[in-house]
């Protein structure tokens, strides 16, 4: 008998739990300034809906009446074919789009082609032995082999077709003896309602049973309480509804006590048992059949092939017997419900679509007749008939979304960095309801199978917009099989029957839960999120933190008035909640300042957080209160990236902040340094407009051609700035075309860039709530960790070689950053810090700020002026003006390009290089515009809302390089004017300013020098901002060139 558990022993739970909660809390808050040695990273992040939970994620979403399938649908109408979400604390990334899916089942497929680690897998799946659950390996491989080529082979399937021609023959003739039970033959005009879900149930399982274990069982079996196929029909259906359900353990292994409360895993433990009983049964029925014939090789079912293929007591550390018994359970999971369903649906459509079932009617009439019954050999002339399959198959596939896969190590997918252990599912109702891909995709329409999509099959391989059975190493090795029998039950009943609906209404085609996507009505336990109660225990422990947390806010008293907040903030987490989203924060947070006005503070966990947009306020924070805002925050970010805030980007304000500020300004920045290493940047954009001058003479049409320019300035820039720290070029120009032959170092620097950059805008779980680095719920601090590996790998390998390079030769000479740092900074100690982790730092901080920045600023620029060609000749005719067309552009010109200078700061004022301000906090209390701060506030400036202020910019939203020639023609980049800072303000303000508009202002006049620039198709650039602390577009931009200079300009 189950136990009971009472309410009082799950209020006793709970508050032990609390109870222990709060003491790791105590212990946690005591803890916070514990160093940590390690020094790694974190990964970018695909765009999360809004809405998630503390702790569980996006989970609540996920509840209601609707199938997940058609509740994720719903979500990608709203964030995009891409997205992912949070479960726990993992992330699971979804996707739609025939364009990811296709680059999943091809680049990514051996990336993706494991499974994770599931209750289900453990507790129902022998440990996992089931192979479409077995993680990817040779135990995977090996079983899956076996079940391709010897159980669901062609050949296997062909052996096997009298057991299915057999079973749909006593299938059409227990539905004939149900119509003439009551003397109502073919002749008469009544008909007999039949309960056509039950029967094709029984008619899937018999199948199934009789192909594995050579068994049929009889209607008055399947009543008789507590025989086999009761009890195995019974625990099959349990296992398909356990297999769906919510365990805690999976999504939060910390919190794997909870299950044991509501009861799941006991329940799969008991299936399990119910399960292994019977198979254990059949399986020594076959052993013992096997010993006793003379041959001892008798294979009549698939239960037999595997006994004979099996031979070693162990495979891969599983029994034998129970590696047969977890493909045999996996075989009827797979192979019962799917094929019931999907038979349920096209019966359903039919009924509502009479003109295709009298369509398909005809075409059996023509090709069969009525003399014989339809026979498989048939099946490929009835083109129809195929065609209704696959259109019941594209709007209800019989796995709605795909299985679990994880992702084995780090990839891009969808252009978006998917990190190791990122979990994944497809789509695939809502990918095969894409309406780029299928007119009126909602419609069933099977013409379209024999005239538009006519080259389409179910193998999943035409452009990947078509996948029922999924595709890849993972997909369904039973296909073949599954249609057989699913085509040969359709077109028996077609021909041997003439079906209408009950009644006057038309079939009900609502979706209900389960895995298989079944129909509303009930065909079993439904699939249910089930944890509102779960909810309850996690909220009273989130309450008692929040008593802690409140009772030390409230022992710093105030002494002025607040800035408003807005409303909304939850228990420990505050505002978090609010700033996610497909936006970027800086829309997020102007949209906030747009109700509460331009000063206004919000809540990240324990941290108070003060905003501001507009000038007042930022020019009282940073000319009156700037020493007070002068120090950063404390952050995984600057402990993990930063190498413990040796970076000076991180470093706390004091003395060693001083002296770094000191060197990189004086000796690395300064305008003589930059005199000095002006030729690495001239030398660089020269090869880069030799290279997009190179393409156009190799790949170009009339000298025209197309060019992915994003990448182009990623490499150019990134060239420039690791030329300039360490001597290196990682991009070799002379290589362009040759693809191959520049990927490597190049490209895993830009990835390592790319990474930083994004996980450096997003807050660390630990780092909001206060919890110890330990406490890595979310997996933030480890992929930090990695990340930071990575970087400093590389940076150590330069260093090494400079050292070296040092003891060889005389170094007087040689100029790069990493030469300087290693001259000037000459103690082995430099105020706590090593003298190599100090320059390492430092590379770091000038190499993401440094490349990422501008080339994301002149991806702006160019994207702004291919929308407003009237700017684009503007600045053609400027330059044809001031420089000519004898010569290139040349730094000395660009003070006298005042258009040209005007574009950029007009670029800069709508797309900001860092929309938001790098965190500050408050030393010591203040007051900003008649608003008390209380110390340690943290402070954002909303550059992106500042920038767009009505109250200073007219038409703040349109693009008008024009104000900076009128109006606003005394404004420049400095930091000064306080209405435009792109470049910050203050003490804190970037050192590098000087050198990133050198690159830019030569770049873009000699790009638009020497080609004439416009978009394929002459449409529109999307100008959509995408995620990131640098405000990258959404899109790559791609630009189709023309060189508008004689040759020999190209080829000097």
């Amino acid at each position: 008998m189950d136990s009971i558990i009472s309410p009082f022993q799950i209020i006793h739970t709970i508050l032990a739990s609390l109870i222990l909660y709060g003491v790791l809390r105590i212990i946690a808050i005591a803890n916070t300034k514990k160093n940590t040695i390690n020094k790694n990273t974190t990964l970018p992040k695909v765009p999360q809906p809004s809405g998630a939970w503390p702790f569980i994620g996006h989970l609540p979403l996920l509840r209601g009446e609707n199938p997940v399938a058609l509740i994720l649908g719903a979500m990608a109408d709203q964030h995009g074919p891409i997205y992912s979400l949070k479960l726990g604390q993992h992330e699971l990334l979804l996707l739609s789009a025939w364009e990811q899916v296709q680059e999943l089942f091809t680049k990514n497929d051996r990336v993706f082609a494991t499974r994770p680690s599931t209750a289900g897998g453990k507790y129902l799946g022998y440990d996992n032995a089931i192979f479409s659950l077995a993680p990817y390996g040779s135990y995977w491989r090996d079983v899956r082999k076996l079940a391709t080529l010897e159980l669901l082979s062609s050949q296997r399937v062909k052996t096997l077709s009298h057991i299915r021609a057999s079973e749909v023959g006593s299938f059409i003739k227990t539905l004939h003896l149900l119509c003439t039970k009551d003397n109502m033959g073919p002749s008469s005009t009544s008909s007999s309602p039949v309960h056509m879900t039950e029967l094709l149930e029984h008619l899937t399982f018999n199948l199934n049973v009789k192909l594995i274990a050579g068994k049929r069982f009889t209607a008055g079996q399947y009543n008789e309480k507590n025989s086999d196929v009761w009890r195995f029909e019974r625990a099959l259906k349990k296992a398909l509804h356990l297999f769906g359900v919510f365990v805690w353990s999976d999504a939060m292994p910390c919190f794997g006590w909870l299950d044991s409360l509501f009861g799941h895993v006991s329940s799969m433990k008991k299936c399990f048992k119910e399960l292994d009983y019977v198979l254990g049964k059949w399986l020594e029925e076959h052993q013992q059949r096997r010993l006793e014939s003379k041959t001892n090789r008798v294979e009549s079912d698939l239960m037999d092939v595997l006994i004979s293929n099996f031979k070693e007591d162990e495979i891969s550390g599983h029994c034998r017997d129970n590696v047969i018994k977890a493909t045999a359970l996996v075989l009827m999971l797979t192979g019962t419900e799917s094929t019931s369903v999907t038979l349920t649906w096209a019966i359903s459509l039919l009924l509502n679509y009479q003109k295709a079932l009298k369509s398909a009617q005809e075409e059996l009439d023509i090709h069969v007749g009525r003399d014989r019954w339809v026979q498989e050999s048939d099946l490929t002339n009835l083109k129809y008939l195929q065609a209704i399959l696959k259109e019941t198959l594209r709007l209800y596939p019989p796995g709605p979304v795909t299985g679990l896969r994880e992702a084995m190590e780090d990839c891009h997918l969808g252009g978006y960095f998917v990190p190791k252990g990122t979990r994944l599912i497809v789509n695939i109702w809502k990918l095969q309801r894409d309406p780029r891909m299928w007119a009126n995709p909602c419609e069933f329409q099977p013409e379209r199978f024999m005239t538009t999509h006519a080259d389409v099959d179910f193998k999943g391989q035409c452009n990947f917009k078509y996948v029922p059975f999924s595709a890849g190493r993972r997909s369904c090795p039973g296909m073949t099989l599954g249609l057989h029998v699913v085509q040969l039950v359709l077109a028996r009943l077609i021909q041997g029957f003439n079906m209408s609906r009950v009644g006057d209404g038309p079939v009900d085609m609502k979706e209900g839960l389960g895995l298989a996507l079944p129909k509303a009505n009930p065909l079993e336990q439904p699939y249910i999120m089930d944890f509102p109660s779960h909810l309850l225990a996690i909220a009273g422990i989130l309450l008692f933190v929040l008593y802690l947390w409140r009772v030390k806010i409230q022992s710093h008293k105030t002494k002025g008035m607040l800035a408003p907040q807005p409303s909304g903030a939850l228990p420990i987490i505050g505002h978090l909640h609010k700033l996610g989203g497909k936006n970027p924060l800086c829309r997020t947070l102007a949209s906030m300042a747009d109700k509460c006005g331009p000063i206004f503070t919000i809540r990240l966990g324990k941290h108070p957080v003060l905003v501001i947009s507009n000038y007042d306020a930022v020019k009282e924070c940073f000319t009156k209160n700037d020493i007070i805002f002068a120090t950063r925050p404390k952050s995984a970010h600057g402990r993990y990236l930063g190498y413990n805030y040796a970076a000076f980007g991180f470093s706390p304000y004091g003395t060693y902040w001083r002296e770094m500020r000191k060197m990189v300004i004086v000796e690395l920045l300064s305008s003589r340094r930059l005199q000095a290493l002006k030729h690495v940047h001239i030398s660089e954009v020269d090869s880069f407009i030799k290279g997009l001058y190179k393409i156009c003479k190799i790949k170009g049409q009339n000298g025209r051609t197309k060019v992915m320019i994003s990448e182009w300035l990623e490499h150019l820039t990134l060239n420039v700035i690791t030329e300039m720290i360490a001597g290196k070029r990682y991009f070799d120009w002379g290589k362009v075309g040759n693809d191959s032959d520049n990927e490597g170092e190049d490209k895993r620097i830009r990835e390592m860039v790319e990474e930083f950059m994004l996980v450096f805008g997003k807050p660390v779980f630990s780092d909001v709530i206060g919890l110890p680095d330990w406490i890595d719920l979310m997996g933030q601090v480890k992929n930090l960790k990695r990340i930071a590996k990575e970087l400093d790998s590389l940076l150590a390998s330069w260093i090494e070689e400079h050292n070296n390079a040092r003891k060889e030769i005389d170094s007087k000479d040689k100029l790069d950053f990493i030469d300087v740092m290693l001259s000037v900074i000459e103690d082995n100690s430099m105020l706590g810090h090593a003298r190599e982790t100090v320059i390492k730092a430092t590379a770091m901080a000038l190499i993401v700020a440094g490349s990422d920045t501008t080339a994301t600023s002149l991806k702006w620029i160019l994207s702004l002026l291919l929308n407003n060609k009237h700017a684009l000749k503007h600045a053609h005719e400027e330059i044809n003006l001031k420089v000519g067309t004898e010569r290139w552009v040349e730094d000395t010109d660009i003070e006298n390009l005042t258009y040209l200078q005007a574009i950029v700061k007009e670029t800069l004022r709508l797309y900001p290089p860092g929309p938001l301000s790098i965190p500050h906090e408050a030393m010591e209390d203040c007051q900003v515009c008649g608003f008390h701060i209380p110390r340690g506030t943290r402070l954002f400036v909303n550059l992106w809302k500042l920038h767009r202020d009505p109250t200073v910019w007219s038409d703040p939203e349109v693009f008008s390089p024009d104000r900076f020639l009128t109006t606003q023609a005394s404004i420049d980049a400095s930091g000064q004017h306080f209405e435009f800072i792109p470049f910050g303000s203050g003490r804190r303000s970037c050192p590098g300013l000087t050198f990133a508009m050198q690159i830019i202002h030569l770049t873009l006049g000699r790009l638009i020098q020497g080609f004439e620039l416009a978009t394929p198709l002459d449409m529109p650039v999307d100008m959509t901002e995408g995620l990131g602390i640098t405000l990258p577009k959404a899109t790559s931009l791609e630009v189709v060139l023309t060189p508008r200079l004689p040759i020999e300009f190209y080829e000097r």
